[in-house]
């Protein structure tokens, strides 16, 4: 399998958890203190889709596709997600939410390499290309939507997490050019030296 394959497995399975928790959590009211196994079992998801999100994101800085500053910004939005994720694994070993001043650091962390990120996708140097305009945009909707329904932001972290799977698997369009571009060439001078 190749590595665009894997990744875009690895996102396919944080959005599949995501919208696993949100359809949870749209069904059941999780308390602060867990008192049903479904409560655990919303947790758990959670930490998942937030591993699988780290995965994801530390394979895409380890490739350095976009030079250093994009670099930096994707080894951010990680740290910010394994903030994230451990806070929750936190919660669903406890029962109960612990860990709570690690979650917003998380979260101002996401939003700082993602819009990082955004910056540098709008500046056309990012790869995949509009990864970080979906990521900057998608995750403040999820906040925004999660304020007013409770499991309908993760249910939106889902798409975008779909989305940015599918981003990864389709062929990098800049590389496609310049394989076209060089196949026409090819052509071209096999014509006139013909």
């Amino acid at each position: 399998m190749s590595r665009r394959g894997l990744l875009t497995r690895l996102a396919l399975i944080a959005a599949g958890a995501y919208a696993l928790t949100g359809a949870l959590e749209l069904a059941h009211d999780q308390p602060t203190v867990f008192v049903d196994p479904i409560d655990y079992v919303i947790e758990i998801a959670f930490v998942l889709a937030l591993a699988a999100s780290a995965g994801v994101l530390l394979s895409i800085a380890r490739a350095r596709l976009s030079g250093r500053p994009a670099t930096v910004a994707w080894m951010v939005a990680l740290a910010g997600n394994a903030a994230l994720a451990t806070a929750a694994l936190a919660t669903a070993i406890e029962g109960r939410e612990a860990l709570d001043p690690l979650f917003p650091l998380g979260f101002l962390a996401v939003v700082a390499g993602y819009l990082t990120l955004a910056v540098i996708d709008l500046r056309g140097r990012l790869v995949p290309p509009r990864a970080g305009l979906l990521l900057l945009v998608g995750f403040v909707a999820t906040a925004a939507i999660d304020n007013l329904v409770t499991g309908g932001g993760t249910l939106v972290l889902a798409a975008t997490w779909a989305a940015l799977g599918r981003l990864i698997s389709a062929p990098d369009g800049a590389s496609e050019r310049r394989r076209v571009t060089a196949a026409g060439a090819s052509l071209y001078e096999g014509r006139v030296d013909g």
